[in-house]
């Protein structure tokens, strides 16, 4: 299993490492074929938890036909976007997950 991060305007360093962490062991917790909706309403859980002590706001996580391509399931890969957004700041934080499950 191959997992790629494209990130942009990360403001918190330690809350991305948080956040990196969560997916990759829900990820690899949980298979992304059958449960692709629990995954993304997992991470959702947890990001809603760290909100709490990042004062986070507009926390927003994709995974369904919106970002992912039927070809592209077939294949093996799932596309998970995160976007958050912290309370002082102007920038929202946007993270593009890639997982190959054929690896």
């Amino acid at each position: 299993m191959d997992i790629r991060l494209k990130k942009k305007n990360v403001h918190s360093k330690t809350l991305l490492k948080k956040v990196d962490d969560h997916v990759n062991a829900t990820v690899l917790l949980l298979d992304l074929a059958s449960d692709l909706d629990t995954v993304v309403s997992l991470i959702e859980m947890l990001l809603n938890e760290e909100a709490k002590y990042h004062k986070l706001d507009q926390i927003n996580v994709i995974g369904d036909e919106r970002n992912n391509k039927i070809s592209y399931v077939k294949r093996g890969i799932f596309k998970i976007d995160i976007s958050y957004k912290h309370l002082n700041v102007f920038n929202t934080t946007v993270l593009h997950y890639i997982i190959d499950t054929e690896i």
